[in-house]
């Protein structure tokens, strides 16, 4: 499932962007009944910025990585 999130990350405080990310997870976990595990993978073109928040993302694909 591929969820372009775009400029969220503006409108949206920290910690109402990561309920955001948790509920949309949690909707895919239910409506796909996979038992298996989700990775949250954020493509950007400079990176996620660490806070408290950002131990959620397991992986990240820079704009740099797609055009090498």
């Amino acid at each position: 499932m591929v969820n372009f999130v775009g400029n969220y990350i503006f409108y949206y405080r920290k910690r109402q962007f990561d309920a955001i990310l948790r509920n949309k997870m949690e909707t895919f976990r239910e409506e796909s009944k996979t038992k298996k595990a989700l990775q949250l993978t954020m493509i950007t073109t400079y990176g996620v910025k660490r806070n408290m928040y950002s131990n959620r993302v397991q992986s990240e694909v820079l704009l740099d990585d797609l055009f090498v």
